[in-house]
């Protein structure tokens, strides 16, 4: 009888992570994570920032280790499109000398993307800087990742970086034409 008792108890951890990676899958740990309060899912982490990769990724220490981070809602231009490095310049201007600040859209399943960077919103001396890149005019609001709970504040970014012309949208657009256009279209 010990014996059986031992081994399910062995099981047991790798059955709630199979559980809760299926509830994920199925879109139910969302509905899940919304009985837990706003303030304890939108708790934000230290972290230190190591290097700008571009202008959507960062390397940070966080948890006592080095991270990739993909800044979620932001997709800047490519390496050898218009604006890459202007980008990098932008993001590295909001980072440097700040106190930064990693919180994520679910803070129960840190999600990464396809190349096992974090994804979250980064925030530097309190100021949300994904919502900054984009009202700098770097990326559109991009929702790859879905809308999030910061939707009206890209939105509102996006618009007045389009209404003053800033980043891709200088030139009348010229990143969005010449170098940019691998930027999916924000639903507008």
């Amino acid at each position: 009888m010990k014996r059986r008792r031992r081994k399910i108890f062995r099981w047991f951890p790798l059955l709630i992570v199979a559980g809760l990676l299926l509830a994920e899958r199925m879109g139910l740990l969302d509905t899940l994570t919304s009985k837990i309060p706003e303030s304890l899912r939108r708790q934000r982490q230290p972290c230190l920032l190591v290097q700008v990769v571009d202008g959507d990724t960062v390397a940070v220490l966080w948890k006592r280790k080095n991270e990739h981070l993909r800044l979620l809602r932001v997709d800047t231009p490519e390496r050898g499109e218009w604006g890459h490095e202007e980008s990098a310049d932008s993001l590295k201007s909001f980072l440097t000398g700040k106190d930064l600040q990693l919180e994520f859209e679910n803070a129960i399943t840190y999600a990464r993307d396809r190349y096992g960077r974090l994804l979250a919103y980064l925030f530097a001396n309190g100021e949300n800087v994904n919502v900054e890149m984009v009202r700098a005019g770097w990326s559109r609001f991009w929702t790859k990742y879905g809308r999030g709970r910061y939707e009206r504040d890209f939105e509102a970014a996006e618009e007045a970086a389009r209404a003053e012309s800033r980043g891709i949208w200088k030139d009348s657009g010229k990143g969005v034409d010449d170098g940019a256009s691998h930027l999916p279209d924000s639903g507008k």
